[in-house]
């Protein structure tokens, strides 16, 4: 038994959209350039390419005629997906930009989930010549992605600060509930330090100036880390003087 991963002529634009059938699981998924790319003509998004894989599989995707990228693959029926979505520059290599991984479980739900995949959820932490300067802030600054020589010296690095408070799904919780919660941050990937005072979590870090700074921080219901209760995603850029977050409650994702 296959279950039909549709994705050609589909409505679905910027996300995917899953339901369950009496043959097994039917997604449809569409993505478009996201404007931080190609704004100020950064990248032309004729020269830009998208790998998409299903489960592992990948996905063959084209643009139609709006500049929506489909494609369409079948893959046994599961309980869960996971949609890994990746954009690329071309040019004398492949320049990695950005990417997006997002595991959604499957519902028995007729009706189906709409699965949003924002452009501020993308990663950006490509960096293909070693300078500690992303692809995509070198293609914002004009030097060379590729060449770690361009530009010369050492990268300036300048202050994240992130503060978390109580999601706004929580503002009802009894005093257990909130103090079994338990938070993760990453920061471009890497494990972000908090510290909780009350209920407020804050922690300090540093990055490279000009790169992206994605930021997924999770809240748990206990420090078992098993149940999911709130998720944010952004992306912000490291301009001026750093970044500076203080989140009074987290927006969930999903």
């Amino acid at each position: 038994m296959l279950a039909c991963l549709s994705l050609l002529g589909c409505d679905v634009q910027d996300g995917f959209e899953l339901t369950r059938t009496t043959t097994g699981t039917t997604a449809s998924i569409g993505l478009t350039p996201p404007d931080s790319f190609t704004q100020n003509r950064m990248v032309d998004p004729n020269d830009l390419t998208l790998d998409v894989s299903v489960n592992g599989r990948s996905v063959s995707m084209q643009p139609n005629a709006v500049g929506v990228w489909e494609g369409q693959i079948n893959f046994d029926p599961d309980q869960s997906v996971t949609v890994v979505a990746a954009w690329s520059a071309i040019g004398t290599s492949l320049l990695p930009i950005a990417s997006l991984t997002r595991s959604v479980t499957v519902p028995d739900d007729p009706q189906g989930i709409n699965v949003a995949l924002a452009s501020e959820q993308f990663t950006t932490q490509f960096d293909s010549d070693g300078d500690l300067r992303s692809n995509i802030a070198e293609l914002r600054a004009g030097t060379n992605p590729r060449d770690g020589g361009d530009p010369a010296g050492v990268a300036p690095r300048l202050p994240v600060k992130l503060s978390f408070g109580v999601p706004a799904s929580l503002q009802n919780a009894s005093n257990a509930e909130l103090a079994a919660l338990s938070l993760t941050v990453l920061v471009n990937d890497r494990v972000f330090s908090v510290t909780r005072n009350g209920n407020v979590w804050s922690g300090e870090s540093t990055e490279v100036e000009g790169n992206d700074v994605f930021i997924d921080a999770k809240f748990f219901a206990t420090s078992a880390r098993e149940n999911l209760v709130n998720r944010y995603e952004q992306r912000h850029s490291m301009q001026a003087n750093g970044v500076f977050l203080g989140i009074d409650a987290a927006q969930p994702t999903e």
